[in-house]
């Protein structure tokens, strides 16, 4: 009978306990924003879409050009930008990611002076088929990586409007994500203006990139074309177009069979380094043309002198079912000569 009364005493205090936790649960407190999104339903409790959540997206088709001897990146764009919230947006946030380069921009970490740079510099800026001045004032104003744009005519729930930059900037030998990692190669990355997020919780999110941070994206298409000297590669976001107006006969044959095969084939080898034509050289630039939908940014690498592996696997999982895999490196890189294959079984 003793032992009885302790085994009830037990049950009672862990049922005890388990209301307790229940109650706790109930209680917790949900920021002023996230509460806010509950009660209009564009999120749920149990963390999935609620019935009236959606997300703004853009279709960004941009031109750039890359001077490698200036380190100068150039480049014109349009963004078809939708807002499919139930909100009319007074203003428009967009990143310049590449003005953390500035002097007296916040960042995480200290540069050299000799990485510093001017930023993005905005030559052109049209909104809706009119051109804004891009002299800074009330409606049209730089804050490190952010600019603020108050239109004339906001953007009104469920429309789209249409934004056109041309800009440039020089890049930093400081690797921050992205730069240079020799006289003629280098990775681009956080490099045109893009729209911020405008979401249910916060509308827009201005908080500044400072370096260290990862980033808050809207799932948008894009349409690239990447001109670069035509002794070079090109490796991009998406998909390449136009691989038979970029390779030469040979090479071409090889990037088309590197999709087929399922083995690791050598685009590039050290040999064809110095012995092979690979690139068209009709004109001085190629134009290399990618595409990419639904991804939540771009981004693209290129040299003169990295090797290429690359294969084609079949993932089998809807919607994706083929994946093309590149590995790309100096050819002191011993290390990177089995990343193909390494990635392929990855």
């Amino acid at each position: 009978m003793k032992s009885k009364s302790k085994f009830c005493f037990i049950v009672f205090a862990v049922l005890n306990a388990g209301w307790q936790y229940a109650a706790a649960q109930e209680n917790f407190y949900i920021p002023i924003n996230i509460k806010k999104a509950y009660e209009k339903e564009t999120r749920s409790l149990d963390g999935s879409p609620g019935i009236n959540y959606w997300q703004n997206s853009s279709k960004y088709k941009i031109k750039v050009s890359i001077n490698p001897g200036e380190k100068l990146v150039s480049g014109a764009e349009e963004i078809e930008y939708t807002n499919n919230s139930p909100d009319t947006l007074k203003e428009i946030v967009i990143r310049l990611y590449q003005n953390v380069y500035k002097p007296g921009s916040p960042r995480d970490f200290e540069i050299a002076p000799e990485d510093l740079t001017d930023g993005v510099s905005i030559s052109k800026f049209i909104y809706n088929k009119i051109e804004v001045p891009t002299r800074e004032n009330t409606k049209f104003t730089i804050n490190a990586t952010n600019l603020f744009f108050d239109p004339d005519n906001p953007v009104l729930p469920h429309s789209k409007v249409n934004l056109k930059f041309e800009w440039n900037f020089k890049m930093s030998a400081r690797h921050m994500r992205m730069g240079i990692y020799d006289s003629t190669s280098f990775f681009i990355g956080y490099w045109y203006p893009q729209i911020s997020v405008y979401d249910d919780i916060d509308g827009w999110d201005k908080i500044e990139y400072t370096g260290a941070q990862e980033f808050y994206n809207d799932y948008s298409d894009y349409e690239v074309e990447v001109s670069v000297p035509n002794k070079f590669a090109v490796w991009g976001t998406g998909i390449l177009e136009n691989p038979e107006k970029i390779f030469t006969g040979e090479f071409f044959n090889r990037y088309r069979e590197a999709h087929k095969s399922g083995q690791v084939a050598k685009i590039i080898s050290a040999d064809d380094l110095n012995s092979k034509k690979i690139f068209n050289d009709a004109e001085e630039f190629n134009t290399w043309i990618f595409k990419a939908e639904n991804v939540t940014d771009f981004s693209f690498a290129l040299s003169d002198h990295y090797l290429w592996d690359a294969l084609n696997i079949n993932v089998s999982n809807k919607p994706v079912k083929n994946v093309f895999i590149s590995a790309v490196y100096k050819k002191e890189s011993s290390d990177f000569y089995d990343v193909a294959a390494i990635a392929e079984k990855s």
